[in-house]
């Protein structure tokens, strides 16, 4: 085809036929614009034809006018948009931006009576933008001097318009905007700050990773970000590309996780039919297992004692120094753990006002309204003996009003405790108290229910101390008493330092 040889852009085609319009109308007179403004509405093959026959008589006047008209290039860039117009591939406001001086145009007239984005205003926007090639594809073998007995006519232009009647335009429906209905609806419940962090990352990459298997380029790129094209073949090309270089477990519980619980709540608001990635799974071979997930009793000592005598670097520069939180952190963080159970996050957010007293207990509430806490339910846990011994109790005396562990947080989609936990983990790793095999945080949680066991604790209290869910039904019957966690926490033994 003539128009795949347009050279590059010396203007844009917009202005020119603007130009050549003006004079069109100085020629011809107010006669026909009154007569044009008192037509009929069209059909979009009707407007097709129009349009291309305005745009040809425009170039004529412009090449009878003496101008260097046929000296000046088409806008490839332009070509390329309405080859997207015209399959139907851009959205309303592009479509706008690209054809809306001629649609408007014709609105006027009275040639078109549908309003923006509907089928109807698409199905014209694609006839004339196929029009509107077809006139430039003219204008070129004019510029080139092809005879015009030579001008193949564009006879093909009514079928290919009238053939969008049959299939409708339907927009887009963007897997960008599925996840941030998602993310609000975790939001809306207390949740979503993680996911918002990890799964936008994931559905870029995907999109990403879709338009290059389709060959997208450009502006074109955005036609990758429609959750109805997306197939189960491509997820699975993705989820195999993935395997390249990230673990399984990542693979499985963060990508394929996420875009599963997007679609499935798309499927659930009747937005998707089905949901393409359903049943896609990532294999998972059993790994050797070396040693126990807790910490072992000299482990724990070791930290322990690490903690306890912990001192920051010293810094010249106030501005490279570490900050009163995180000492805070690395000192007491383990110790916390060591003897609630508890999750990092649930010890590194409590406040000063989370610590009470009731008669002659001391104890933390671990409450959601100080970040995040699994099942969204608060509970309290006695402090052990030897935290008060080492002088816990005095070091939330001395602290100010607030988080003891990080700064105050005014966003509530934020859990800077997260942060503070990385740093206590990293910082343990490098003074190589931490074994291959155990994690730096939760192995304590494993240690608690270890050493709860071996003191014959009762399971039910337990559970209740660490926040775990019970297991029978029977476990949701009677309260655990603050009295009964104390004296299941006070017969865990001491540790030597």
């Amino acid at each position: 085809m003539a128009i795949e040889k347009l050279p590059t852009a010396l203007v844009k085609i917009n202005g020119k036929l603007d130009h050549a319009r003006r004079t069109l109308e100085v020629q011809q007179g107010t006669d026909a614009a009154r007569a044009a403004a008192r037509a009929a509405p069209m059909t979009a093959s009707e407007l097709a034809r129009v349009h291309y026959n305005d745009q040809l008589a425009l170039d004529e006047v412009l090449r009878d006018s003496g101008s260097p008209w046929a000296a000046i290039s088409i806008d490839d860039a332009y070509v390329a948009n309405l080859r997207a117009a015209s399959a139907g591939s851009l959205q309303d406001r592009d479509v706008e931006e690209l054809l809306g001086g001629f649609l408007k145009r014709y609105s006027l007239r009275g040639n078109l009576d549908a309003p923006r984005g509907t089928p109807k205003w698409r199905q014209v926007a694609r006839a004339i933008a196929e029009a509107e090639l077809q006139v430039l594809t003219r204008m070129y073998e004019r510029d080139e001097g092809v005879p015009v007995n030579e001008i193949l006519h564009p006879t093909h232009l009514a079928p290919v318009v009238e053939e969008v009647t049959k299939e409708p335009y339907v927009e887009p429906l963007s897997l960008r905007q599925l996840l941030e209905q998602h993310l609000k609806h975790l939001e809306a419940n207390g949740g979503g700050a993680s996911a918002r962090k990890a799964w936008s990352r994931v559905f870029d990459d995907l999109l990403q990773f879709l338009a290059a298997s389709r060959g997208l380029k450009g502006s074109a790129i955005r036609q990758a970000d429609d959750a109805r094209l997306l197939t189960a073949e491509e997820v699975i090309a993705w989820r195999d590309a993935r395997l390249e270089t990230l673990s399984p477990k990542t693979v499985k519980d963060v990508w394929l996780a996420s875009l599963k619980a997007v679609l499935s709540d798309a499927v659930a608001d009747r937005l998707l039919e089905t949901n393409v990635a359903k049943g896609i799974r990532v294999k998972m071979y059993a790994q050797p297992v070396l040693r126990e997930k807790g910490f072992t009793d000299a482990e724990a000592l070791a930290i322990l004692r690490r903690c306890r005598s912990y001192q920051p670097a010293t810094r010249d520069n106030p501005a490279n120094r570490e900050s009163e939180y995180v000492t805070a952190a690395k000192r007491w963080g383990p110790w916390l753990c060591a003897f609630t159970g508890a999750r990092v996050t649930e010890v590194l957010q409590l406040r000063k006002s989370d610590i009470y007293s009731a008669g002659d207990v001391r104890y933390v509430r671990i409450t959601p309204e100080a970040g995040s806490v699994k099942g969204k339910k608060y509970r309290d846990v006695p402090l052990h003996q030897q935290l008060e011994e080492i002088g816990f109790l005095e070091f939330v005396e001395q602290s100010v009003e607030g988080p003891l562990f990080h700064p105050p947080n005014p966003d509530p989609k934020k859990f800077p405790a997260q942060a503070v936990a990385a740093r206590v983990g990293k910082w343990l790793r490098a003074e190589n108290l931490i074994p291959e095999g155990v994690q730096p945080n939760h192995g304590w949680r494993h240690r608690f229910k270890t050493l709860a066991r071996e003191a014959g604790l009762d399971p039910h209290v337990v559970d209740s101390i660490q926040g775990h869910t019970g297991r029978t039904a029977s476990d949701g019957y009677g309260d655990v008493t603050l009295r009964a966690k104390k004296s299941a926490i006070g017969k865990l033994h001491s540790y030597d330092i």
